[in-house]
C-alpha cells in the first residue's frame, strides 16, 4: 500500500494479516517491496488496466538483496482479485533474486470470465 494512502486509512489490511499469520506460524515478515507509486484504485478496472495500473509500481528494498538470494517467499495479500498485483510483487521479488515467490490469501474474488478473455488478448 502507498504510504499516504495507509496514513489516510490508519492501517494496511494485508499487513495486519501477515502479522496475525506470523504470530501463528512463527515465519518471520519482510517487507521486501514498498510501493512507489501512488496508483489510482483497482477497483473499477479490468484486468488488462489493472497489470497496466501496477506495472512498475513496487520497488525492492535493496537493504534485502543479500537475504532473498535463493529464498523461497510467501506474499500476504487481503484480496485476490484479478492478481495483477501479487503477480507485479512477484516478478519484482524474482528479478531480486527470490527463487520462488508464493501467495496466500483470505479471500478472492470472483473474476468476469469476459474480462479474462480480454486480458489474454495480445
Amino acid at each position: 500500500m502507498f504510504e499516504l494512502k495507509e496514513k489516510s486509512r490508519g492501517y494496511n489490511q494485508s499487513k495486519m494479516l501477515a502479522q496475525e499469520f506470523s504470530s501463528k506460524t512463527k515465519i518471520p515478515i519482510y517487507e521486501f517491496c514498498e510501493k512507489v507509486v501512488n496508483t489510482k484504485s483497482q477497483t473499477e478496472l479490468n484486468t488488462k488496466e489493472r497489470m497496466a495500473n501496477v506495472l512498475d509500481s513496487f520497488a525492492f528494498k535493496s537493504e534485502f538483496k543479500k537475504m532473498i538470494k535463493g529464498k523461497v517467499v510467501l506474499i500476504v495479500d487481503d484480496v485476490i482479485t484479478t492478481g495483477a498485483t501479487t503477480s507485479e510483487i512477484s516478478r519484482i521479488l524474482l528479478k531480486a533474486g527470490a527463487k520462488e515467490c508464493y501467495v496466500i490469501s483470505f479471500a478472492h474474488t470472483k473474476l468476469n470470465q469476459m474480462d479474462f478473455e480480454e486480458s489474454q488478448k495480445d
